[in-house]
């Protein structure tokens, strides 16, 4: 009785029969010893960002005088 078609690993490159292959989350066509989990992270989502209800303005800056000398500090 003859298995069927042959076929390539895409994670291994080992020759093996088409029906051995699963699909990978990303597509490729592995061998179940070869089959990669997905990150958690993949599928972390980011926080909005929040819009702040109260600001204030930006303070005027301070300058020092034009001649500060060691013994003014």
């Amino acid at each position: 009785m003859e298995r069927g078609a042959r076929a390539i690993c895409d994670a291994s490159g080992f020759k093996c029969y088409a029906d051995e292959l699963v699909k990978q989350w990303d597509g490729a066509m592995v061998l179940p010893q070869f089959l990669d989990k997905r990150n958690p992270q993949d599928f972390m989502t980011g926080v909005r960002e929040s819009v702040r209800q109260f600001t204030r303005p930006e303070a005027p800056d301070v300058f020092l005088s034009s001649e500060v000398t060691p013994d003014d500090l």
